[in-house]
C-alpha cells in the first residue's frame, strides 16, 4: 500500500510551537506546587499559569490525529516505525531517568528496574501516545461513519464527562444516603471501563 503524500501543514507547525511553549509552562509552574502552601500568592500565581496552558497536551494530541488520519498506513508500520519509535523512546529515556534517581541515590537495582519500567512521572505521555498510534485503525472507522462517530462521542462524554461530574457534586452536595446509591452505582460502571 502506498501512503498518501501530504503537503506540509503550516498550521500544525505554529500550533505545535504554542503546543510545546504550553507544556513548558505547565512544567515551570508544576515545579512548586508541593513546597508552597495553596493560600499563598505563588502558588495561586503557579494555579493560574497552569490552568491557562493545559491545552497544550491536547494540541499534541489532535496534530497527531490530524497527521495520522487521512493516510492509509498500514497496520505493520504503525508497529514497526510509529509504535517501536516511541516505545525505544520510552525505554531510553526511562531507563536514564531510573539511573540519576535511583542508583546516585543508592537506592538499589530493584529500584532502577521498576522505575524504568514504569517510567519518570512526565513521561506519561509516551504510553499516552502508543495508544493513540495502536487505535488509529479503530478510530478511523469511527470517524468515517457519521453514525458511529456521534455514538462514540455521545459514550465519551457520559463516561468521561458527565459520570465523573455527577459522582463529584453527590460527593460534595448530596445526603449521605444519595451519596451511597451514587457511590454503588459507580462501582458497577468502574467495572465496564468504558471511560
Amino acid at each position: 500500500m502506498h501512503l498518501l503524500k501530504i503537503e506540509r501543514q503550516k498550521h500544525l507547525d505554529y500550533l505545535r510551537v504554542f503546543a510545546i511553549f504550553a507544556v513548558m509552562i505547565i512544567h515551570i509552574s508544576a515545579q512548586n506546587w508541593d513546597t508552597i502552601d495553596v493560600n499563598d500568592i505563588k502558588w495561586q500565581i503557579f494555579n493560574f499559569y497552569d490552568g491557562i496552558v493545559r491545552w497544550g497536551v491536547p494540541i499534541f494530541v489532535m496534530i497527531s490525529g490530524a497527521l495520522f488520519l487521512p493516510k492509509n498506513i498500514p497496520i505493520k508500520t504503525i508497529y514497526s516505525k510509529y509504535v517501536l519509535r516511541m516505545i525505544t523512546a520510552f525505554i531510553t529515556w526511562s531507563t536514564i531517568y531510573s539511573a540519576v534517581f535511583t542508583l546516585r541515590a543508592g537506592r538499589g537495582r530493584k529500584l532502577f528496574l521498576l522505575n524504568a519500567i514504569s517510567g519518570h512521572y512526565h513521561m506519561w505521555f509516551i504510553p499516552m501516545i502508543i495508544g493513540i498510534y495502536i487505535s488509529i485503525p479503530f478510530i478511523k472507522k469511527i470517524i468515517i461513519d457519521e453514525t458511529i462517530l456521534k455514538y462514540f462521542l455521545l459514550l465519551s462524554f457520559i463516561f468521561s464527562c458527565l459520570i465523573p461530574q455527577i459522582l463529584m457534586l453527590t460527593n460534595d452536595f448530596a445526603p449521605t444516603i444519595i451519596n451511597e446509591i451514587i457511590q454503588s452505582l459507580n462501582e458497577n460502571v468502574s467495572c465496564m471501563n468504558l471511560h
